[in-house]
């Protein structure tokens, strides 16, 4: 995960089935991604920072525990 701050052009990432708990900080630093599948990890919160990532179109995040979305989801205008 800390590489991803070398990566800047990176449009789409997929973490799909890692059973990762947190979210890698990193992520945030990856302003042109479009797309972000996190399905099949133990995701319970998102970090209200990851919603400044507003060149976001699609994110694909089943099968974790998470209860609810925070507001800020709103910000990520450009979801389809």
């Amino acid at each position: 995960p800390g590489s991803f701050a070398n990566l800047l052009s990176l449009e789409s990432l997929v973490l799909t089935g890692n059973q990762l708990r947190k979210f890698p900080r990193e992520i945030l630093s990856l302003h042109r991604l479009v797309s972000l599948h996190i399905s099949r990890n133990r995701f319970d919160i998102f970090p209200i920072e990851f919603f400044n990532i507003v060149s976001l179109q699609e994110i694909i995040a089943n099968n974790n525990y998470l209860s609810s979305l925070p507001q800020e989801l709103g910000n990520l205008t450009n979801l389809t």
